[in-house]
């Protein structure tokens, strides 16, 4: 080897060996949902927005949405943020551990609605030195449109990916001219509880704070309100691609909601609406202590939920993610530093 292509390939070794020392950070991110908080670390290139690995993971159950709604003033109280913060202390603390440079969160539906909503989530984050940012539900929608993309590996055009919380769902695909096409609507997995305890069951849901046991009568009721609903709030662009689509499912409602009630050891395939309706028969007459785990009061009717959409989009499969918000704003300059090179953290 000549003098100068040695010096050429110690010049692009090191240029390698530099850029990827100033590309690869370790960032954190929180989704705090409306049913649920979940906090991912990872290693992500962020000249390439790409998350290289995924050093850890958690998730807690807080009920944003629940609370809102049993609130008497649409407002979160001080004692409710009291838990909270206890609660996510925990997860940043976790976090912690694996030494990341930036730290940041979103939260979503729940405090769209909350009157007192970014006051809450602005006090949060000066407790906790993390900045966080309440998401618009467009915004929410494309983050987990984008998030999930990669992951499909085909044409953005054929895809439509069902993000389903506790306080929303979004619906998103891109048209013909590459324009987001997003559907979102206020049927989440909180609201759709609480529609049968309060409309199918007659109950206070003040009160009464799970629908379990359904029964088969309110559970063929509830899966005819949803697909109503669906047909009648979803783009028809969404309606009508839906069949000549892979339908994405991210989110915690189509990945680990579902994983347990169709009693699954993985999601690595699709789950199917014969899937859907077995489970919701073998689980519909079930308390919750029948059902069991921490989301017992929403697992059953989630599948009800699930079951009305496929139905409105006529389709008989749908495609889980392990994929939530937090995934998404890890890859998002939005949401970043131009540098953090220098980054103690939070």
């Amino acid at each position: 080897m000549t003098l100068r292509y040695f010096l050429i390939f110690i010049l692009f070794f090191s240029y390698e060996a530099y850029s990827k020392g100033i590309c690869n950070k370790i960032y954190a991110a929180l989704d705090i949902g409306s049913g649920a908080t979940r906090i991912t670390v990872a290693q992500v290139n962020s000249c390439k927005n790409k998350i290289i690995n995924i050093l850890f993971e958690d998730q807690t159950a807080i009920f944003f949405k629940s609370e809102l709604d049993l609130s008497a003033n649409k407002k979160f109280s001080d004692q409710f943020f009291v838990t909270v913060l206890t609660q996510i202390k925990d997860l940043r603390n976790k976090a912690m551990k694996y030494k990341p440079t930036h730290f940041v969160g979103v939260a979503t539906e729940a405090f769209r609605q909350a009157d007192n909503g970014q006051e809450f989530i602005d006090r949060l984050a000066n407790s906790i030195s993390i900045p966080l940012h309440i998401l618009d539900q467009r915004s929410e929608a494309i983050i987990g449109y984008l998030s999930a993309l990669h992951k499909v590996g085909v044409d953005g055009q054929k895809v439509i990916v069902w993000d389903h919380g506790g306080g929303s769902a979004q619906l998103t695909s891109v048209g013909e001219d590459y324009q987001f096409l997003i559907g979102g609507v206020e049927l989440g997995s909180q609201t759709f509880k609480k529609m049968i305890i309060e409309v199918l069951k007659n109950q206070n849901s003040k009160l009464m704070t799970s629908p379990n046991p359904i029964g088969k009568v309110n559970a063929i009721y509830a899966s005819r309100f949803a697909e109503f609903y669906a047909r009648e709030n979803l783009p028809k662009g969404i309606l009508n691609k839906a069949k000549s689509s892979i339908v994405a499912g991210i989110g915690g409602i189509h990945y680990w909601s579902l994983k347990k009630s169709l009693g699954r050891k993985e999601m690595n395939r699709p789950y199917t609406l014969t899937e859907v309706e077995a489970a919701i028969k073998r689980l519909q007459s079930k308390t919750d202590i029948q059902v069991g785990g921490k989301y017992a009061r929403t697992d059953v009717s989630n599948l009800i939920l699930v079951k009305g959409f496929m139905k409105a989009l006529g389709i008989t499969q749908v495609h889980p993610y392990n994929i939530n918000l937090s995934h998404g704003i890890l890859t998002n300059r939005r949401y970043w530093p131009q540098s953090t090179t220098n980054s103690d953290g939070p």
